[in-house]
């Protein structure tokens, strides 16, 4: 779990049927083990939690609870199809959710 403790990012990228999410499932309950926390997620599921927390105004809580995990998994990244419009969007969304954990992280390391 050094990658944990060094702060690093894991993509774990292949064809359909791989063991992708097995591997990022067995990477998250060993950290557990170790004692860190870790929360997965899919990432239309993230994106769709971030469109109703703009909504409902809870957003900040939205950052907050997904920065406190020391490993967050992201799953199905880029699985399905999506328009060109689409993707500028949900990157824009993505990139600012990233921008806001990683200061949050950031922050939080300092106190």
């Amino acid at each position: 779990m050094d990658f944990i403790r060094s702060r690093q990012n894991i993509i774990i990228n292949g064809k359909t049927g791989t063991g992708k999410t097995f591997l990022a499932e067995a990477l998250a309950i060993r950290a557990i083990q170790e004692g860190f926390s870790a929360y997965y997620i899919r990432t239309a599921t993230l994106l769709e939690e971030i469109n109703l927390s703009r909504i409902d105004g809870s957003y900040t809580n939205l950052i907050k609870r997904f920065a406190r995990y020391k490993l967050l998994i992201l799953d199905d990244f880029g699985i399905s199809p999506i328009t060109a419009d689409d993707a500028t969007y949900h990157y824009c969304k993505i990139r600012g959710l990233s921008y806001n954990l990683l200061f949050v992280r950031y922050v939080m390391k300092m106190v």
